[in-house]
């Protein structure tokens, strides 16, 4: 394993407090990543946020101990990731993970 490689895993143990391996997120919200000319584009239901927009509606709409999947795909850059995981933190989720999302994972309505 790389130096790099390494250190990264480390810091994403550390934005969610512990190690996302052994949590269930079966019963966690989810957050779709887009991207639309350089603008990152948050989706909980068919209604896109900035990262402002999201962290409110997560504070007055979800619970934050359900935790939060955080959804995207190969092309979503760094920064929308790391604007998703500062929205979330400041809502009050501790628990939240970052991965590839699948179709499966799409529900109605989400771009």
């Amino acid at each position: 394993m790389s130096l790099a490689f390494a250190l990264l895993a480390s810091a994403a143990q550390v934005a969610t407090g512990s190690s996302t391996d052994t949590m269930d997120f079966s019963h966690s919200y989810v957050v779709w990543i887009a991207t639309d000319r350089g603008r990152c584009t948050f989706f909980m239901t068919d209604v896109g946020e900035d990262a402002d927009q999201l962290t409110e509606t997560l504070r007055q709409n979800y619970n934050a101990s359900a935790g939060i999947e955080i959804l995207k795909d190969s092309h979503t850059p760094h920064r929308c990731v790391a604007k998703v995981q500062k929205a979330v933190k400041r809502a009050g989720f501790s628990m939240f993970r970052v991965r590839r999302g699948t179709d499966a994972d799409r529900s109605p309505g989400i771009p």
